[in-house]
């Protein structure tokens, strides 16, 4: 019986009561009070302080309240007044009063598995306990603070606070030592403070800040020391420094800083001394520089510097060494230099530098010998120099110059001796040669030079012996020749001569023997003939010769078979095509057009067959069509059509010799002049 026990002493009957709704231990000593000889309490509850409400069950259990558990450091409180003497201060006065503050009681231990606070339900389900064996998620609250886990010390798994619209502070959480797992504290609109943090020592994995808008300052964190995996600080437009994370060393699995408006520094990552993954800084608007990263050493996997209008200096990146993917230095437009990475050597991924319009060279790159992926240099509208990659001697995939437009020479690759996929020199306005390519031998894809309008020469290719594709010299307005591609014996691909103003020649192209795909000379007006293709004896795809006015002769002697069509037209000063001599079969049409001086097609003696129509039209001067001797098969349409001084008996007579599978159109060319 209650009656029968010790003053202040629990009974084996003690009653165990549910802590509905937060009761505090103060009103269960009111309750209790006649069961040991009191009779006279005075109540006081302080209930604005949430935070420091004691501790219940999770609802559906109960514990007993044992008095005997009680010190000073609560804030419910409760005073007592007696008339009685205690027999251990009988000098005491009967009417002085004492007063003592209880904690709340931390008894219900672990709460096994994943706990989930989504109201205040659950938020209540959930007091008493000091540890959780999984995680803590904490989704959806709309209430101001965590109160009712003031017990909570540890958490096994990770600690996941994320969309709570009505979460100002982290209050409750004021005991917790370590998460085993990640801490995310992500999207909760009206979140000010996280300082309750204050005792967290350890996260074992990942630790993400991210898309909280209002937050200041990362104040709470000063004490952690330890994160196993990546530091994530994301669009936290409130945030300025990071200075509360000065404690945390070692290594981490990377740093993530991004979309942070107001960010001007991140210097409280100072203790840091490696990263195994990823450095990332994106989108900071006011960071002027990365010297927070200064203790990091070693490798990286990537690392990406894009977006920091403020950003001068990369200097705090020295530590690094190589890197196991990608390096970006892009779009930073107050970027002067990339002296901050002269340690890198090994860059296993792609090095892209892009879009820093105050950057005037690459000095700090001078470390990097080899490049596993795509070295890109693009868009850099004050860089004047590439020489600081002088030490680079193989690029994996692409190597890009492209849209630099102060950049007058490339020699910084001199080095380069093969390329693993392509080449692609584009829109340097001030480019005038390739000399810097000269140690060049091997390009697996694609070498495409274009829209280069000061280049007026390529001789820095004559070194390169074999090209994997595409082979296409574009829009260069100043190129003369292409003698830099002599060395070449074939082009497994497409051969794209195309839209070069003052090239007056092709002979750079003597040495091939073979086109893989299609072979195009177009829109060269300076161009006077094609010598340079008397080598060529295949061409898997399409030859088209078009819109070249200077040219004036096309003499292939050495073409046999063409597995696509076979066009010349739209060149204004031709005057003949005379020299297909060899030229067996036509896969597909047999096209000759729109060519007005042009007086005879006399060339293709051994052809035999044409795989599509045969068509000669609109040649205003063309006379005589003749040296079709062999021609007997053509799949498609007969055309020869609009030819006004050719005679009709000319077509004819041909027509007459060839089985035709389809239409056949003989009209508007010179009638009767045959004589009949």
């Amino acid at each position: 019986m209650l009656a029968s026990t010790p003053a202040c002493e629990p009974s084996s009957s003690f009653p165990r009561w549910t802590h509905a709704r937060g009761l505090s231990v103060a009103l269960a000593f009111a309750l209790l009070g006649p069961a040991c000889g009191r009779s006279d309490f005075e109540l006081s509850l302080d209930a604005g302080n949430d935070d420091t409400t004691s501790a219940g069950d999770s609802g559906d259990a109960s514990t007993s309240r044992d008095p005997s558990l009680a010190d000073t450091s609560g804030s419910d409180t409760f005073t007592e007044s007696t008339t009685e003497s205690s027999s251990a201060s009988s000098s005491e006065s009967s009417s002085e009063s004492s007063s003592t503050t209880l904690d709340p009681v931390c008894s219900l231990g672990t709460f096994e598995g994943d706990a989930v606070i989504r109201d205040m339900d659950e938020a209540f389900a959930l007091e008493g306990y000091d540890a959780i064996s999984g995680s803590l998620f904490v989704q959806q609250l709309d209430a101001p603070a965590l109160d009712t886990l003031q017990c909570l010390r540890t958490i096994g798994g990770s600690l996941d606070i994320r969309d709570n619209p009505g979460l100002l502070a982290l209050d409750g959480l004021d005991d917790l030592q370590s998460v085993g797992g990640y801490a995310y504290v992500t999207n909760n609109p009206q979140l000010t403070s996280m300082s309750a943090l204050a005792s967290l020592t350890s996260v074992g994995d990942f630790l993400f800040i991210t898309d909280d808008p209002v937050l200041p300052s990362l104040d709470g964190l000063q004490s952690v020391t330890t994160v196993g995996g990546r530091i994530r600080l994301w669009n936290l437009d409130s945030l300025q420094d990071t200075a509360p994370l000065a404690g945390i060393g070692g290594t981490v699995g990377g740093v993530e800083i991004g979309d942070n408006a107001m960010l001007d520094n991140i210097d409280g990552l100072g203790g840091l001394g490696g990263v195994t993954g990823d450095i990332v800084v994106s989108d900071n608007p006011a960071l002027t520089d990365v010297l927070g990263l200064i203790g990091i050493t070693g490798g990286v996997q990537t690392l990406f510097v894009l977006r920091n209008g403020a950003m001068t200096s990369l200097a705090g990146l020295g530590g690094l060494t190589q890197a196991g993917g990608d390096v970006r230095i892009e779009a930073n437009t107050a970027l002067t230099g990339l002296n901050g990475l002269s340690a890198l050597g090994l860059v296993a991924g792609s090095v892209t530098i892009q879009s820093n319009p105050q950057l005037t060279s690459l000095v700090g790159l001078e470390g990097i010998d080899a490049v596993g992926g795509n070295v890109i240099v693009f868009d850099n509208t004050a860089l004047q120099s590439v020489d600081a990659l002088g030490a680079l001697d193989a690029v994996g995939n692409f190597l890009v110059v492209e849209a630099n437009p102060l950049l007058t020479e490339i020699d910084g690759f001199a080095g380069v001796q093969s390329i693993g996929n392509s080449l692609w020199i584009h829109n340097n306005a001030s480019l005038a040669d390739l000399d810097g390519l000269s140690g060049l031998q091997v390009v697996g894809s694609v070498l495409s030079v274009q829209s280069n309008p000061s280049l007026a020469n390529i001789d820095g290719l004559a070194g390169v012996s074999e090209v994997g594709g595409l082979l296409r010299v574009i829009a260069n307005d100043a190129l003369l020749d292409i003698d830099g591609l002599i060395g070449l014996e074939s082009a497994p691909d497409d051969l794209r001569i195309q839209g070069n103003g003052a090239l007056q020649d092709v002979d750079g192209l003597a040495g091939i023997t073979a086109v893989g795909g299609q072979l195009t000379v177009l829109n060269n007006d300076s161009l006077l003939d094609l010598d340079g293709l008397a080598s060529v004896a295949f061409v898997s795809d399409d030859v088209v010769i078009q819109d070249n006015d200077g040219l004036q002769t096309v003499v292939l002697p050495s073409l046999q078979v063409v597995g696509g069509g076979f066009q010349i037209r739209e060149c204004d000063a031709l005057g003949s095509v005379t020299g297909l001599g060899t030229l067996q079969s036509v896969g597909d049409y047999f096209y000759i057009a729109d060519n007005p001086v042009m007086t005879v097609v006399s060339a293709a003696t051994d052809l035999s067959s044409v795989g599509g129509s045969f068509t000669i039209r609109d040649n205003v001067s063309l006379g005589t069509l003749a040296g079709f001797g062999a021609l007997g098969s053509i799949a498609l349409d007969f055309r020869v059509r609009d030819n006004p001084a050719l005679p009709t008996c000319q077509a004819t007579g041909l027509l007459g010799q060839v089985a035709v599978g389809g239409a056949v159109d003989v009209t508007d060319n010179l009638a009767d002049a045959c004589g009949g």
